[in-house]
Parts: C-alpha cells; sequence; structure tokens
C-alpha cells in the first residue's frame, strides 16, 4: 500500500550460471563411449522360451498344491497332485496292452520256430510277426499316454498288475525356476488341459521400452542397455515394425542378464 521494496540484484556470473545454444544430438551418430544416449521407460517380462504353463493332463480333481505363488521350484520337484479316475483307466490299459504285446511276442517266437522246423507255412509266420508289431505299437501308445498325464518312467516301471495302480498323478516343474501364477484352488475340478500353474525361469528377462519413431531409428540390435540397480548391461534384441496405434511409439526390447537379482515380471 505505497510502501516501496528494494531487492540486491545478482548477476548471472555471480551464481556460477552459464548459457549456450541448444543443438540437437543424433544417437544413433553417438561415439563409442560417449555414454547413454536416450532414457526410455519399459517393462520387464519373461521370454516365451522361458515361461512354462502347467496344464491339467486329465480330468479329475485337485487333491494338493505343492508350491505357492512367488516360490523358487527345482527341476523334477513336485507341484500338484491331481486325484482322477481316468488316471486308473488309464493303467488298467496299460497293463492290458503290456499282457498282449508279451502274448504276441510269444506266438511270434514260437512260430519263427515252427517254421524253421518246416512246421508251418511262411504265412502263418508273418501273420504272427504283424500281431506282435501291432501289439507292441499298442503298448508304446499306451506308455506314451501316461508320459502325457504326468506319470514318470519310474513310476510307469511300477505299474505291474492291478494292485499297483493308483488313482493319483502328481505333475513336476519341467525346470527350475519360479511360480509366477496360480490358477486353481485345492478340491476344485478339473478338465483336461485347463491350467493350473505358470513358471517361469528367471535368468534372463526381456524390457520392452517404448520409444517414438524418431529414437527408434537410431537404435540398433546389439545397442547397449542399462537398468538401475542391475548388475550387468543387456543389449538390444529386437525392435518392432508397426508404431503403436495409440501411442505412437515403437517397442524395443532387451535381453537383461542375471536379471532375477534386480528385476521381476511385470515391473514397470
Amino acid at each position: 500500500h505505497g510502501r516501496e521494496h528494494s531487492f540486491p540484484t545478482r548477476r548471472s556470473s555471480d551464481l556460477a550460471v552459464t548459457f549456450a545454444a541448444a543443438r540437437a544430438v543424433d544417437a544413433g551418430a553417438a561415439p563409442a563411449g560417449a555414454g547413454l544416449s536416450l532414457r526410455l521407460s519399459g517393462r520387464a517380462v519373461v521370454p516365451n522360451a522361458a515361461l512354462d504353463q502347467v496344464l491339467a493332463p486329465v480330468d479329475g480333481r485337485i487333491e494338493a498344491l505343492l508350491a505357492d505363488p512367488g516360490q523358487n521350484v527345482r527341476a523334477g520337484q513336485a507341484l500338484v497332485r491331481i486325484r482322477s479316475a481316468q488316471v486308473l483307466e488309464l493303467q488298467r490299459e496299460l497293463i492290458t496292452a503290456r499282457a498282449r504285446a508279451g502274448l504276441a511276442d510269444s506266438r511270434a517266437k514260437r512260430d519263427q520256430q515252427l517254421n524253421t522246423e518246416g512246421i508251418i507255412s511262411r504265412n502263418r509266420l508273418l501273420e504272427s510277426q504283424a500281431a506282435a508289431t501291432e501289439a507292441d505299437a499298442a503298448l508304446r501308445a499306451q506308455v506314451q499316454m501316461l508320459r502325457l498325464a504326468g506319470f514318470s518312467d519310474s513310476a510307469l516301471a511300477r505299474i505291474q498288475d492291478a494292485g499297483d495302480i493308483t488313482p493319483v498323478v502328481t505333475l513336476a516343474a519341467p525346470r527350475a525356476g519360479r511360480v509366477l501364477q496360480q490358477s486353481v484352488t485345492a478340491g476344485q475340478s478339473v478338465a483336461t488341459g485347463d491350467p493350473l500353474l505358470r513358471v517361469a525361469s528367471l535368468d534372463r528377462l526381456w524390457v520392452e521400452m517404448q520409444a517414438t519413431r524418431d529414437q527408434a531409428q537410431g537404435i540398433r540390435s546389439g545397442d547397449a542397455v542399462a537398468v538401475a540397480g542391475c548388475p550387468e548391461a543387456g543389449k538390444v534384441i529386437a525392435s518392432a515394425v508397426l508404431l503403436d496405434p495409440q501411442s505412437q511409439t515403437v517397442t524395443v526390447r532387451a535381453e537383461i542378464p542375471r536379471a532375477a537379482d534386480c528385476l521381476s515380471p511385470n515391473q514397470f
């Protein structure tokens, strides 16, 4: 209200401020050792080759879940136990197929001896050999059916007669990794092909970054990519061809080694 105030005046030289004209820099033409040219945002994702989807191999009921989301598991570690009447039927058919294959093989060997002695014709021998081949093929197919159902070779070897069959199948981790997602609960009924768990090997993760069209033109496969907190720099392995219609950006994919020490899947 009529008062006058005075303030001390400082020159730019007093604050050690300097001015320079801005100049454009071509990121793709940066000399070696010049450091990072771009700072981009991205998301950590699991490569398709590192992700395993554990599916229900038979119709049945979840008897037990033996691993929890976020848990690290080793190769061959039990993950899920399913109780199924279908498993009993598959084992019964295996025992029957083994018996038929054994009988057909015995007949073929006997006819081979009889043919050598001139007692039976060549056609009779060929028929018995064909029957043995067919029975062996049926046995192999039944073994593969049980392997698809989650039975290991040692478990198949234990199935010799009706007293050895079990209504339970246990699914194991195909390789070492971490359980990312659980899609079922104990006691739930499942059908063949239903997803149960997702297990991922996290030794190497991808980082999918978003770059503008101009930025992407200066990025090449093999360019170094540093992620804050990660012990080793990764490298660019691919760039998308199409622009995202909403963000108008290009996805640039980099592979980061030892990523489990510093990143989590879906981390932004």
